[in-house]
């Protein structure tokens, strides 16, 4: 992959970028931008493994003309980083870059300039989006149709995004941060001319990348791909995932190629006019950008020859940070060396992890058999406790049957069971049976009736037990009539004194609550003033300025003062010698503190108060 050639600014040098975030559907976007916000609209998406600092020195240079805003892309840096692999499929991706586009672009078209995995988001957004763009600027970035030929049809360009497989591969982000993020570190610098990048580069890019989960972010963008490359000695795939109609680009655009890119190369750039009906297309060579740089180095040699002062403190700041460098590249080796060490022992550790997880597999095997064994035995226990318990009851039933019999022997025939046992059995005419003797013998008492020997005396004892209980209702009754009287008297006296209390209350908290509150109207109100016994109590509260009567609508402050109008309106009515008050003022601010602190020493002459606060003027 290749990234923009364009050394980027530090990023405590860059005043006159600022920084924000603005949503991007449920993702929230980190950005810089330069320029006024009324001027034609410039969006920069950077590439891998890049973020807004890439397009620095485009937000300085283009500020003075256009509104340049360069934004983290999901996934990098301060920007929300969704750890789901779906999360970066194209089509959301497309989704958030139109929704954030919306806080700058006030419904205007605009310009979307991009790099790298940013171009290949573009070119998507350009064919969702034809209407929202005024033109399309791509740098090293592949159109979807020309990228899947090139993999299907040239072996040199699957070859080149072999590289891919790494990213995806698991534990990738990992290896990628080893030491320090060597290997981002030196995709970067291969791709840059030598002495391009410097220390302060790379402690901004290093801060990005260490942001939590800014590697697997970043990854995610090559996991969430749905072109997978071939890989050596592997089929090209047949088809195309697209056809032509889905990627029509319909946005003038301009597109500039690096021929030196490792991983797209030049063939990438061809025949996109199949897709692009308005394209320009510009390559740039070697010399063609060494001439370019050189008119670019006279022009910032020029700019630095009146600013000596500034270029001496850059110098000492690049001699401090080289000592910098020299001190982290030894601390690196250090790191590198007791890696070593640490790598031997962490072996050495899982080896012996691996044997304890086998030994604990083992023994839990051992375990599941005996816990295995020990359920049957306690269901054959269970069983054998039911059957345990069935006997049991059936014994029981058994003896309750034969003491039942007995009692029913000695009841009935006055007679012991063994006698019982012993006695002959009496002759039975012929053809019946002992059971049938029992049954005719059980019917002629039934027909007999029962005989109650003592019927009179039991009746007798009824009618007094009658009487009796007559006189008890009838002194219940008059109980009933006098104790509904007390109660209608009572309900008269609750009336009254209600009443008189209600009116004494109402109007001191009238006059108390006009004192708290200069101006304002307050009173109180029956909810239901023909039925004094069920009848419920409104508070109403107008402070003055505001046309509001209920306590829900006031401030807290307004709610507390009008609680203490209505308490001292209780103290006043119904007067006591003394008042303990805690906290009453917590909610007060100091003019509300200081009217209640006018209403407690007016009241010193009537009662004592003693309050509990943690304000210091009360």
């Amino acid at each position: 992959m290749t990234y923009v050639n364009i050394r980027p600014a530090t990023l405590e040098s860059r005043t006159m970028i600022r920084h924000g975030y603005a949503a991007a559907n449920e993702l929230k976007l980190h950005y810089a931008a330069s320029g006024p916000e009324d001027a034609p609209l410039v969006l920069f998406l950077h590439g891998y493994p890049e973020f807004w600092y890439t397009w620095a020195r485009q937000l300085e240079d283009l500020g003075d003309t256009f509104h340049c805003v360069a934004p983290d892309l999901p996934g990098y840096n301060l920007s929300s980083r969704p750890p789901e692999v779906a999360r970066y499929r194209t089509k959301r991706l497309i989704a958030d870059v139109a929704d954030f586009a919306s806080h700058f672009a006030r419904k205007r078209k605009f310009t979307l300039v991009a790099h790298d995995w940013g171009g290949a988001l573009a070119w998507a957004f350009a064919i969702r989006h034809p209407e929202l763009l005024e033109r399309l600027i791509i740098l090293n970035a592949v159109h979807p149709g020309a990228f899947q030929r090139e993999i299907a049809r040239n072996p040199a360009q699957a070859a080149a995004s072999q590289y891919i497989h790494d990213i995806r591969a698991e534990g990738a982000e990992a290896r990628f941060a080893a030491n320090d993020y060597a290997l981002l570190w030196r995709s970067l610098e291969k791709t840059a001319q030598s002495g391009h990048l410097t220390a302060q580069d790379r402690a901004a890019f290093i801060a990005a990348w260490s942001q939590p989960g800014a590697l697997t972010g970043m990854f995610n963008w090559y996991r969430a791909m749905r072109l997978d490359p071939p890989k050596p000695g592997a089929e090209a795939p047949a088809t195309e995932l697209y056809d032509d109609a889905a990627l029509t680009v319909r946005v003038p655009t301009r597109v500039l190629w690096g021929l030196q890119d490792e991983a797209l190369l030049p063939g990438c750039v061809e025949g996109l006019e199949r897709w692009v009906p308005d394209l320009e297309v510009r390559t740039v060579a070697v010399t063609e950008r060494r001439l370019f740089l050189a008119g670019r180095l006279r022009e910032v040699e020029s700019r630095l020859e009146g600013a000596a002062a500034e270029r001496a403190a850059a110098e000492t700041r690049r001699l401090e940070l080289d000592r910098t460098q020299i001190a982290l590249d030894r601390l690196s080796a250090l790191v590198v060396s007791r890696s070593e060490v640490i790598e031997a022992r962490l072996a050495d550790f899982r080896e012996r992890r691996r044997r304890q997880s086998e030994a604990a597999r083992q023994v839990a095997s051992t375990l599941d058999g005996l816990r295995r064994r020990r359920a049957e035995e306690e269901r054959a226990l269970t069983e054998q406790r039911e059957r345990l318990q069935r006997s049991e009851i059936e014994l029981a039933e058994t003896e309750m049957r034969i003491e039942a019999a007995v009692e029913a022997l000695r009841r009935d025939l006055d007679c012991e069971p063994d006698a019982a046992i012993a006695a002959e059995c009496p002759e039975l005419a012929e053809g019946v049976t002992a059971s049938a003797r029992i049954r005719e013998l059980e019917r002629d008492l039934r027909i007999m009736g029962p005989i109650n020997p003592l019927a009179l005396e039991e009746f007798e004892a009824l009618q007094e037990r009658h009487e009796f209980l007559e006189k008890q209702l009838e002194d219940v009754k008059e109980s009933r009539r006098e104790l509904a009287k007390v109660i209608k008297a009572i309900d008269v006296e609750i009336v009254n004194v209600f009443a008189a209390a209600f009116a004494d209350v109402a109007t001191n908290f009238q006059a108390l609550f006009s004192t708290l509150f200069p101006g304002g109207e307050g009173r109180l109100k029956l909810t239901d003033p023909d039925n004094l016994l069920a009848t419920g109590i409104e508070v109403e509260a107008k402070p003055s300025g505001k046309n509001v009567r209920k306590l829900s609508l006031l401030s807290g402050g307004e709610r507390s003062l009008t609680a203490l109008a209505y308490l001292f309106a209780v103290f006043r009515s119904r007067p006591s010698p003394f008042y303990v008050l805690d906290e009453v003022e917590a909610a007060l601010d100091d003019v509300n503190l200081h009217r209640f602190l006018g209403l407690v020493a007016e009241f010193r002459n009537e009662a004592q108060l003693v309050i509990v606060s943690h304000q210091k003027r009360t």
